[in-house]
């Protein structure tokens, strides 16, 4: 952590430091990444995981998760009242904070399915939020319900008139085996397991069983492995997601 930071407690353990992200409504934002919390936190079925507190902080180059024991920084890197971005990118980062990785930023293995999940979530989150918007007793939050329609929308678009993506996702392994990181393919997968997750919440549970993710070697056994830490909840929809990006 940074000195002389003003931090600010938006839930349990998450604290949002003010200063580098310009003038912006601060009881907005903090009730936006509450809400992340809570519905990521809910889908899981647990509270606040891991226990480590969350410290928000300001950067200029990209978001990231970062390791500063005891605790974890996410940085993001958006100002003011850009507020689907600030979404977009928080619940990004804090669904690498769940999974609980290393932070290190390295990739291989299954890492880019990790940060095809966390795509997955800025998407879950941003669809939660069109709700939040449309139903809020806030005229404030009530006006941005268009503007984070279009911003989900935008996200969405390439969905349309694809081909099935388990050869998508084959046509594209060399450049996912790679340690660039390919935001267009992640966003792609991701848009085409979103119905999946907003059908059956209780499927984020997968994430809680990831790991390492560098030490997966393919889909298959990784599947495997969600396939066994399973319960009735989700076991049905696992093998659903399974078959859209396995084919079998």
């Amino acid at each position: 952590m940074r000195e002389n930071y003003t931090c600010i407690q938006v839930s349990e353990n998450i604290y949002l430091t003010k200063e580098e992200f310009g003038e912006f409504n601060l009881e907005v934002i903090c009730d936006l990444l509450k809400h992340i919390d809570i519905w990521l936190s809910d889908a899981v079925g647990r509270e606040h995981i891991p226990s480590k507190k969350v410290f928000v902080i300001h950067r200029d180059d990209y978001p990231m998760c970062s390791d500063a024991n005891p605790y974890r920084i996410i940085f993001l890197a958006t100002e003011g009242n850009y507020w689907c971005q600030w979404v977009y990118q928080f619940a990004h980062e804090y669904c690498h904070h769940i999974i609980d990785g290393p932070m290190d930023g390295e990739m291989g293995g299954l890492k880019w399915f990790e940060e095809t999940i966390c795509a997955l979530s800025s998407m879950y989150c941003l669809y939660q939020m069109i709700d939040y918007c449309a139903k809020s007793p806030s005229h404030i939050l009530r006006r941005q319900f268009p503007s984070v329609l279009d911003h989900l929308g935008a996200l969405l678009r390439t969905q349309k008139d694809r081909d099935p993506l388990h050869p998508y996702i084959e046509t594209h392994l060399h450049l996912l085996s790679q340690s660039d990181y390919h935001r267009k393919i992640y966003n792609h997968i991701a848009g085409a397991m979103l119905p999946l997750f907003l059908q059956c919440p209780s499927l984020w549970q997968i994430i809680l069983h990831f790991g390492n993710m560098r030490e997966w070697q393919s889909l298959s056994q990784l599947f495997d492995h969600l396939r066994e830490e399973a319960d009735t909840t989700y076991a049905e929809s696992l093998e659903c997601l399974r078959f859209l990006l396995l084919g079998a």
